[in-house]
């Protein structure tokens, strides 16, 4: 009689939102015997808050292999992942390679796991902004034309891989795990860090911003701190501060802005919830302020994430500063009504259906 083996799966992990995905799943995972798990940080984000700070919160034990990629271009990062990762997806065979997202580390383990025959695994596959400017977006749809199993959070991920051609056999909905995670530490979060910035609860406006046609194209940079400036005359405005950001943050002399370093994963949940509202770029938070029931305004024209519209936590807003004061009414008005209705599945138990699914796909290999 054959030897049984346990399943090894190989999660890869390099920038902030990887860690809010990968460590329900793999805490959820460490309490069976039979599994055997490898984690990858290939130190796409590689300061403390950005990246350590994650470990010590979620009391995950370091790394298998650290790749130290680093602060590099984007096709640098995604081809210095691929050399790396190279020698380590031979030496460990793992009967799957799981990732995250959309970051340039999701990207460059895909690439190399299918060349070396290595089936993929995508945890928040199908999201699309249709938008080709954005890099993310190019990273989705090589990550999901690649992928063989594709795991999604919403109805629309199911739709946009269906309008695709992708085969439904390969698309299990399970849920949303960036929610497992605020579930697993919504317990800690607390007002000290209120009281650290002399800020007062629902009396503040948590902002964020890093995406690249934001900060960096030079006419778009003018019109968000000219937004930036109107917005906070009204409200104090709190800002971790991105790197690539930190241009703008020179020209934001107001008495009411304040600029912060990044921020461990609980402190800013803290400053999530207790926001008045928030303004974002990012898709996680969009997320995160849907199930806090908290306001939020994407300063974009698109979003991935068209279900936190659909049920009113989230707004898309332009710089006219007009138009975001009565949407800002608008979503007020419907929370203090309570007219907002849970998102299915985003309840957080994802990592259990995600294990399920992992198990019977390994075994229906065999």
């Amino acid at each position: 009689m054959a030897k049984k083996t346990n399943p090894k799966f190989l999660h890869i992990v390099g920038a902030r939102p990887n860690f809010v995905k990968a460590f329900p799943l793999i805490k959820h995972m460490n309490k069976d015997n039979d599994i055997s798990q490898v984690l990858i940080h290939t130190g796409q984000h590689y300061d403390y808050q950005m990246s350590q700070s994650f470990f010590d919160i979620f009391e995950i034990e370091e790394p298998h292999y650290f790749l130290d990629i680093g602060h590099h271009d984007p096709i640098i990062q995604i081809g210095k992942i691929i050399e790396k990762m190279y020698k380590i997806l031979i030496k460990e065979k793992p009967d799957l390679v799981i990732v995250y997202g959309d970051v340039n580390s999701t990207v460059g383990a895909t690439v190399i796991a299918k060349r070396l025959d290595i089936d993929v695994v995508h945890v928040e596959a199908g999201l699309r902004s249709f938008d080709m400017g954005m890099p993310e977006e190019i990273n989705r749809l090589i990550v999901d034309k690649l992928s063989d199993l594709l795991l999604i959070h919403s109805e629309s991920a199911k739709d946009n891989l269906t309008n695709e051609g992708v085969h439904p056999n390969k698309v299990k909905f399970v849920g949303n795990i960036m929610i497992d995670s605020l579930v697993m530490m919504k317990s800690k979060i607390n007002k000290s860090i209120l009281d650290k910035y002399n800020l007062k609860e629902k009396e503040y406006c948590l902002l964020t911003m890093h995406r690249p046609s934001n900060v960096d194209d030079i006419s778009a940079r003018k019109l968000n701190i000219d937004f930036i400036n109107e917005v906070s005359k009204k409200i104090k405005v709190i800002c971790p501060i991105h790197h690539r950001m930190k241009e703008m943050v020179a020209k934001l002399d107001n008495s009411n802005f304040i600029a912060v370093e990044p921020l461990n994963y609980i402190d800013f949940l803290s400053l999530e919830n207790y926001a008045k509202f928030v303004i974002t770029d990012s898709g996680g938070v969009q997320e995160e302020t849907s199930f806090l029931n908290v306001p939020c305004f994407t300063l974009r024209d698109n979003t991935e994430r068209p279900v936190t519209i659909d049920i009113g936590t989230n707004q898309l807003i332009d710089t006219n500063y007009n138009d975001f004061e009565k949407k800002l009414r608008l979503v007020l008005s419907n929370i203090e009504k309570n007219q907002l209705s849970r998102i299915p599945l985003w309840d957080g138990i994802t990592s259990e259906r995600i294990k399920r699914e992992l198990l019977d796909y390994v075994k229906g290999k065999k």
